[in-house]
């Protein structure tokens, strides 16, 4: 297969980026969902544009669970302190 010059993104291969952020979903499965071969998440992963845009959403990722663990220990002391 052929790498193309230019990465273009589509709808694809950004769901792609972002359930293999996820995890817990195989490449088969996300071939699957998607209608493309395994051997094109392959293809995708071995692409440092894809592989950015997964490192992208795991950062998001962390950020927003960063900020819903600070929220909910805040409410837990705010909870606390009024009783």
């Amino acid at each position: 297969m052929k790498i193309p010059t230019r990465w273009v993104w589509t709808r694809k291969k950004e769901v792609a980026a972002k359930l293999l952020a996820e995890g817990g979903i195989t490449s088969k499965a996300i071939a699957q969902e998607l209608g493309v071969s395994r051997e094109t998440i392959r293809y995708w992963k071995r692409s440092p544009e894809f592989h950015a845009r997964i490192e992208q959403h795991i950062e998001r990722f962390r950020v927003a669970l960063s900020k819903d663990m600070l929220a909910s220990m805040q409410k837990t002391l705010r909870n606390a302190r009024s009783r």
